[in-house]
């Protein structure tokens, strides 16, 4: 008799989605790329490739700044990016803050030292991002940070007594 298939071999293998990334400030972090590379396209796309000179007329960045922010609030990409981030501070502030509903929310003085530390926090991590996208390590100094970063946990572990390449 003909072997019988198995489930495996009539159910094509799915591809997962990429995971959840590990905290809720990375989360953040890739929300907030993701929104940069979002309204980057939508820029490039409104406006080309003619950016303003450093002499350029305030009235005219003003203008394409308008009409971006109107574009932006017309198409619903606003409201996206808003729900996708309000996702991601909600981690944070659960994760980090330890805050888990509004019932357990302080308020007067102790809710204004939350909300600026959860500032404070956010900004950072919008910086981190921002830096992350626009001025990328290069690859050299990438390999040369995980080889160190190796060879301390080398030495931690008492496996090495000396770096390798110095």
């Amino acid at each position: 008799p003909p072997p019988v298939p198995r489930p495996s071999d009539l159910i094509p293998q799915r591809i997962l989605p990429s995971l959840q990334p590990k905290s809720a400030n990375a989360e953040f972090e890739a929300q907030v790329k993701a929104a940069v590379a979002s309204l980057l396209a939508d820029f490039s796309r409104m406006f080309g490739s003619t950016p303003l000179d450093e002499a350029g007329d305030a009235a005219a960045r003003e203008q394409r700044r308008r009409q971006l922010l109107y574009d932006l609030n017309n198409s619903g990409a606003y409201f996206s990016l808003k729900e996708k981030l309000k996702k991601a501070v909600v981690r944070i502030v659960r994760e980090s803050f330890h805050k888990t509903d509004e019932s357990h929310m302080p308020d007067g003085a102790e809710a204004d030292q939350l909300y600026s530390e959860l500032y404070v926090h956010l900004v950072r991590l919008a910086h981190m991002a921002l830096h992350d996208i626009f001025y990328p390590k290069p690859q050299a100094e990438q390999g040369t940070l995980a080889m160190r970063s190796a060879s301390a946990v080398a030495q931690a572990m008492g496996g090495a007594t000396e770096a390798p390449g110095g």
